[in-house]
């Protein structure tokens, strides 16, 4: 028919995109936000530590192209311990808690709603826990994985086009981490 449907599909994506502002060519500011972040480790014993860490996201300070209008200060605050069972295993436990500081208006605006259903900022809860081995001298093996549960936000407002939108964002993030460790 000589239709391709990958140009409808550019089509579609440059529609969508001049809707919110963004055109070939034109030049946009958005500019990541002042992090402050410390965190500390103390030994309990030989075989085990204990680590606290913090962060705070300046989001609203930052230039973002006036999504900053919709984002207040995040921050996060985890801890964690690792417990050596044997010269050549190291297993680890974690827990972060993190609030993105999405305002009501960012889930509640036509403007947002495509960024915020492709990945809405939500608080979350994460958990986690690896084992590194030491398969050799300065060879090391780790596994681990980490689940995070996303709490959920409600959403409604009215579409120009579509009439009344609502809904619930939700999700949770499951993750396997492999790594090897090789040290010179």
């Amino acid at each position: 028919s000589g239709t391709s449907t990958s140009g409808s599909v550019v089509d579609i994506a440059t529609g969508v995109l001049a809707n919110a502002g963004i055109s070939d060519g034109k030049k946009v500011n958005n500019n990541l936000p002042q992090i402050l972040s410390l965190g500390a480790e103390y030994k309990v014993l030989p075989e085990l530590a204990v680590m606290v860490d913090g962060n705070i996201y300046f989001l609203s300070k930052a230039d973002m192209n006036g999504t900053e209008d919709y984002i207040g200060t995040g921050w996060e605050a985890g801890f964690g311990a690792k417990y050596q069972v044997m010269p050549v295993l190291t297993v680890g436990v974690g827990y972060m808690y993190t609030v993105q500081s999405a305002k009501d208006k960012y889930f509640n605006s036509e403007a947002t709603f495509l960024n915020a259903a492709g990945n809405p900022p939500l608080d979350s809860h994460t958990f986690g826990l690896g084992a590194t081995y030491t398969v050799i001298e300065n060879l090391d093996l780790t596994l681990a994985g980490a689940w995070t549960h996303y709490l959920p936000e409600e959403y409604s407002f009215e579409h120009s086009k579509i009439g009344a939108v609502s809904g619930e964002y939700k999700k949770d993030v499951y993750n396997i981490g492999i790594g090897v460790g090789y040290k010179i």
